[in-house]
């Protein structure tokens, strides 16, 4: 199990090659854009976490005077004061580098390589509960997602870009027995302005339904996740073009551009939810077992 001593060092080499490879492609004065999306702040916290988001402003990042701004995004692993720790942030955007390409590529792949390291230092031999105390009595107010992910690059070269908005929900199954684990885990955690003991006869009664045998398993299904996507259009070979499309969380670096200019994009724009009234699709083999956890029983179909 990974100890705090180990944590801070590979998180100081980490902050180290963040500020190595921002100077690095700050030094070229590249051309870029970037999407700085509206934040989640604490007092809103418990109702976005019931509810959902209904809408995110969006501020387009083209100016020079705004270059650091999209180029730290990489490091970026704090949130602000009087904002919820519980919503990573996303700077979707595009760098172009023309210049120290293989050194760069080579900072970015031992960066991400560190990233993972850090990740199995907190994860081994610890539930997400545990993970959560361990790295945050280290770094106070830390996005653990923040810190775990890659940093992306593209190596060929993009004609057009577009970003966007999906919206869609991440479920997460148990197995029986875990899902009784994790219920036991939440009895001591009463959410949603709920009194402890009306929490405490709500995670009871969702035990006993659990434990009825009428379920081969648990799913929890999570709120529909809104997500900035990015999609490019790429050479691939002589005048062949295709298309790739993935969730936009921090700016990508493009590597294939022969001029350091952008290629042609859209721009992100606000995300508005025009089905705030949408519910949890529930299929034929489950029931909902709790909507305040969004919990649903599965079971399986019988061919």
């Amino acid at each position: 199990m990974g100890d705090k001593v180990q944590l801070v060092d590979k998180m100081k080499d980490l902050k180290a090659l963040n500020a190595e490879l921002i100077e690095l492609c700050a030094q070229q004065k590249p051309a870029f854009i970037g999407f700085e999306i509206e934040k989640i702040k604490t007092e809103m916290e418990k109702n976005v976490l019931r509810n959902g988001i209904n809408s995110l402003d969006v501020n387009v990042l083209q100016e020079w005077t705004k270059m650091h701004r999209v180029l730290d995004s990489w490091g970026s692993y704090y949130k602000a004061a009087d904002y919820s720790t519980k919503f990573v942030d996303r700077t979707p955007g595009v760098v172009v580098i023309t210049e120290n390409i293989s050194h760069i590529k080579s900072l970015i792949n031992n960066i991400n390589k560190l990233k993972d390291e850090l990740a199995f230092i907190v994860r081994e031999g610890r539930d997400q509960y545990e993970r959560h105390e361990f790295i945050h009595k280290a770094f106070n107010g830390i996005m653990t997602e923040q810190v775990y992910r890659h940093i992306h690059y593209f190596d060929k070269e993009v004609t057009n870009i577009w970003f966007n908005w999906a919206s869609r929900p991440v479920p997460k199954s148990y197995k029986i027995k875990d899902a009784l684990k994790m219920l036991d885990k939440k009895m001591s955690r009463p959410k949603y302005l709920i009194s402890t003991k009306e929490w405490e006869s709500m995670i009871e009664r969702i035990k006993i339904e659990v434990k009825s045998g009428g379920f081969d398993s648990i799913q929890q299904m999570k709120e529909f996740r809104v997500l900035p996507t990015i999609e490019m259009q790429y050479f691939e070979g002589i005048g062949v073009k295709k298309r790739k499309k993935s969730n936009a969380t921090t700016p990508i670096l493009l590597f294939g551009q022969k001029e350091n200019t952008l290629p042609k994009y859209s721009t992100l724009n606000p995300f508005i939810n025009k089905n705030p009234d949408k519910q949890m699709r529930i299929g034929a083999n489950k029931t909902l077992i709790n909507p305040y956890l969004k919990l649903v029983g599965v079971k399986k179909i019988e061919k």
